[in-house]
């Protein structure tokens, strides 16, 4: 993955770093990154003694998910953050952040590339950019574990799992 951004950066036309659309990706980029790592340390802080832990502080319905048969006495339901309306807030964060990364140094997808000649030495009809490619495989590559982890929440927790709470897109999905 780092050697076809690397290749993309180097090779394809970027957006200008005065255009309103590498600002725009740079601070989206900043916003999906911090947003992925708060909510990673979300799920870790449920992994941590209750008096070590630094986001989330234990409740009694933490305890109540740990009582679940299937929860084993160690498994809770995260409920800070995003976590309120999705399960995998981490992936959302992700993706946005590497979609953040695409709008800032790549052409938009499935435009015609116009250096692709000098380049590749023919023309296709359009290109994909590396950084949307990889865009691209982060989302069908985590986007099954999502599912399959929002049905282990709810088979795990059962009726104490949030009803309206979506696999990875707010309100939607």
């Amino acid at each position: 993955n780092a050697y076809n951004l690397a290749i993309g950066l180097a090779f394809y036309p970027t957006a200008s770093f005065s255009s309103p659309r590498f600002y725009a990706g740079v601070l989206g980029w900043l916003v999906g990154f911090g947003g992925n790592v708060y909510h990673d340390e979300i799920l870790n802080d449920l992994r941590r003694e209750p008096a070590r832990r630094l986001i989330s502080s234990p409740n009694t319905a933490e305890a109540d998910d740990r009582k679940a048969p299937k929860a084993k006495g160690r498994y809770t339901i995260p409920r800070a953050g995003l976590f309120r309306f999705v399960s995998f807030p981490n992936y959302l964060c992700e993706w946005f952040e590497w979609m953040s990364f695409a709008i800032a140094a790549a052409p938009l997808p499935l435009v015609n590339v116009p250096t692709a000649p000098t380049i590749l030495g023919w023309t296709p009809h359009t290109l994909l950019h590396p950084a949307w490619m990889f865009l691209l495989a982060e989302i069908t590559s985590m986007l099954p574990r999502a599912i399959r982890g929002h049905g282990w929440y709810r088979d795990t927790f059962g009726s104490r799992y949030p009803a309206d709470r979506k696999i990875v897109i707010p309100w939607l999905f």
